[in-house]
């Protein structure tokens, strides 16, 4: 296994989730699924991982929709697949190709290319899918980032945006006996986008499906096989020192963490590993994926919003084990005040929504003395993260 940090894996760089891969097929069996994961979770590579190990019967497609800003774009990027497959799945697509040649407005500037240029994007669309209905196999699109388009679509005009969904949700209940299946996945969370525009009606019909982080014990085997495959001499103990000072075992924060080791202190003790935590996980070279979860605050949000989420996470991060939502909203009820405004109990609960969601803040039930769980609790998505935004934005 290489150390891969970034890009999606494949391969014998995939470490397996067979329980989310096949939570993920059974899902999908019985209808169409909402898949929301945030940045650096792993989800594009299981993504992968399910049109790699998928039957030669159905053809699975992976479309990456951030660069959509329209629905004749989102239309090209589904047909270019299907018309440009000519591996495994090419005979199960062959009887449909010829027809959907023909579909009006449609064009081919080059091999695996396609734009729309007609004047009815339903109406292509409807061709598109009535084809694959009459000619083709199951046929199941995962279309990530779909999040990303459905916001971008929505600030050019709502209403728009609105009739696309409607157009999604209806076609979604016409292709369900022909075994077409929609996966709709991104790292920003679909409900906030929808709420946020008064679409949620529109998206309401997809069953969820969520992306945990590793279990621990999948955390120890991740570190031992990914040190040993590198020249870092690790064993359990030390892996388990990694997992309590990082958190939440992400891949890829592990990546990082050996990556650092490899270069640093390829046969660790533990001080060299808090060392290595200290000073090159959350010191001066902090991972760009912490700048970046500080500036997408201003992707997503509002100015007003933007103040309220920084003043809320900056609290978090002060609070080790974590602050109960109703502790978290008499912070923002404090931080709005303040400023000298009133408290928007809508905006707010849109604002924990996306917090929540995107990879900010994680629910975490707190152990009680003499057994069981306290109230939950809300404290960083992993301590990483916790730990740079204390020390650089806290």
């Amino acid at each position: 296994m290489e150390i891969r940090i970034g890009p999606p894996v494949s391969g014998e760089n995939y470490f397996a989730r067979p329980d989310i891969e096949e939570l993920l097929r059974r899902k999908l069996g019985r209808g169409n699924v909402s898949f929301m994961a945030a940045r650096r979770t792993g989800k594009t590579s299981l993504l992968r991982r399910l049109v790699d190990e998928a039957p030669d019967t159905t053809p699975h497609f992976l479309i990456n929709l951030e660069k959509c800003t329209t629905p004749e774009h989102w239309l090209a990027e589904m047909v270019a697949p299907v018309l440009g497959e000519r591996g495994r799945w090419g005979r199960a697509l062959d009887r449909c190709r010829e027809p959907l040649r023909k579909i009006e407005g449609l064009e081919f500037p080059g091999i695996g290319k396609v734009r729309f240029r007609g004047t009815d994007w339903r109406d292509a669309s409807a061709t598109f899918l009535d084809t694959l209905i009459a000619h083709a196999q199951p046929v199941v699109f995962l279309l990530d980032e779909f999040p990303i388009l459905v916001d971008e679509m929505a600030r050019q005009d709502v209403d728009r945006c609105r009739a696309m969904l409607r157009w999604f949700r209806e076609w979604q209940q016409r292709t369900f006996d022909a075994g077409i299946r929609f996966l709709v996945t991104g790292s920003i969370g679909l409900d906030g986008v929808v709420k946020r525009y008064g679409l949620w009606d529109a998206v309401n019909q997809l069953e969820r499906a969520e992306l945990p982080p590793l279990e621990p014990e999948q955390g120890i085997a991740f570190l031992l096989r990914l040190s040993s495959d590198n020249g870092v001499a690790l064993d359990e103990p030390r892996a388990r020192v990694i997992l309590d000072l990082v958190g939440a075992p992400w891949p890829y924060f592990l990546q990082i963490f050996v990556a650092q080791l490899r270069d640093h202190a390829p046969d660790p003790d533990r001080a060299d590993l808090e060392r290595i935590y200290q000073e090159r996980m959350i010191g001066a070279g902090r991972d760009q994926h912490v700048d970046h979860m500080w500036e997408r605050l201003r992707r997503v949000f509002e100015p007003s919003e933007e103040r309220l989420a920084k003043d809320v996470l900056k609290v978090v991060a002060r609070a080790d084990e974590g602050l109960t939502r109703r502790a978290l909203e008499a912070t923002a009820r404090r931080a709005v005040e303040d400023r000298g405004t009133d408290f928007d109990e809508e905006l707010w609960r849109f604002v924990f929504q996306v917090l929540e969601h995107d990879g900010y803040l994680a629910a975490v039930p707190v152990a009680v003395p003499g057994g069981g769980d306290g109230p939950v609790r809300f404290r960083f998505f992993s301590n990483l993260l916790r730990d740079c935004w204390r020390r650089h934005y806290a």
